[in-house]
């Protein structure tokens, strides 16, 4: 192994679970361990990535699943899984997934993942949003 952010050696580490659930908590993660730039991001400009991303993913590859008919494309209930820990514990991060289901529920088929993410971040306060 190599030497570790511990000062000791280690071989590996398990995230996976804290990555899933809050991901904000790992934002560091690459300048910590790896010596990267910390980019500093808000959670606004990380969710205007990834929704660049997944619409990028969705235009190329498909938003369509059904394994029946061998489609194999990343529905926006699959895409929108990485953000729903984005909030946790902040102040509106209950009502962001609230909003998040029941806007999906309401709209399925006539709703992109840009219009989802932009009425469910109407529950979140402007100052966890733009928090560094």
């Amino acid at each position: 192994g190599g030497e570790g952010v511990l000062g000791r050696a280690v071989d590996g580490v398990m995230v996976g679970r804290m990555a899933w659930h809050r991901p904000w908590l790992m934002r560091h993660t690459d300048s910590v361990v790896y010596g990267g730039r910390d980019r500093c991001m808000t959670r606004r400009e990380i969710i205007d990535e990834y929704v660049d991303y997944a619409e990028n993913v969705q235009n190329t590859i498909g938003s369509s699943k059904c394994v029946a008919d061998d489609i194999y494309g990343f529905p926006t209930s699959i895409m929108v899984r990485p953000l729903l820990g984005l909030f946790y514990g902040e102040s509106g991060g209950r009502k962001f997934k609230m909003r998040l289901s029941a806007e999906w529920e309401g709209n399925k088929g006539k709703i992109g993942i840009r219009e989802l993410m932009d009425r469910a971040l109407e529950e979140i306060p402007i100052w966890v949003l733009d928090a560094r």
